[in-house]
């Protein structure tokens, strides 16, 4: 895991941090045991969109970021995957 950025603001209660996980470590594990309910998660994700018109097909990216309130979380080690 590598840290790319941290914020704290003790006046606003806010702790942040954007963190790179690496694929078959133990960081998914490490994410889980950080987290609790009422936390809010946000991931990024982009995506390639096709237009279609009459003679034309455009494709495009687009890029979607969401944000989750934790309400439960569960670990799946088989998988290596965090379900929020």
């Amino acid at each position: 895991m590598k840290i790319l950025k941290k914020v704290i603001d003790r006046k606003r209660k806010i702790f942040a941090i954007r963190v790179n996980l690496d694929p078959n470590t133990d960081d998914m594990w490490n994410i889980y045991n950080l987290l609790d309910v009422g936390d809010l998660v946000t991931g990024t994700c982009t995506r390639r969109v096709q237009k279609e018109t009459a003679t034309l097909v455009k494709n495009e990216k687009r890029s979607i970021t969401l944000t989750l309130a934790i309400k439960s979380f569960i670990f799946d080690g088989e998988n290596d995957s965090l379900r929020i």
